[in-house]
């Protein structure tokens, strides 16, 4: 009969151990994630001071905890567009790159 070697007898082992590792890694983050959702759908973390504020201030003004001036909506209004330009082009940069990737691999 043949018995493999020590070396290969602990690289068996240990791959047998990594997918056993990996798949309960696997396991235990989706049962995070669920978890996660649940608590979000459930309201657990809705413990912002505008929304504690409703039984006091009542629904009209519960809401109205800052208040801007004009000079800061147009700030605001600015980093919304940077934002946005820099989404998109880092967007449109990776697409670019996987497609010359696709177009590489498949020739």
């Amino acid at each position: 009969s043949y018995r493999a070697s020590l070396s290969a007898r602990v690289a068996l082992t240990f791959s047998h151990l990594l997918r056993r590792m990996g798949k309960l890694l696997a396991i235990a983050n989706s049962l995070w994630v669920v978890l996660a959702c649940i608590l979000q759908y459930s309201g657990f973390y809705n413990t912002c001071f505008c929304n504690s504020s409703i039984i006091s201030r009542g629904n009209a003004a519960a809401y109205i905890t800052i208040i801007e001036t004009t000079d800061q909506a147009a700030l605001a209004k600015v980093a919304w567009i940077g934002a946005l330009f820099l989404v998109c082009t880092s967007a449109s940069a990776f697409v670019a790159f996987v497609g010359l990737l696709l177009d590489t691999l498949s020739r």
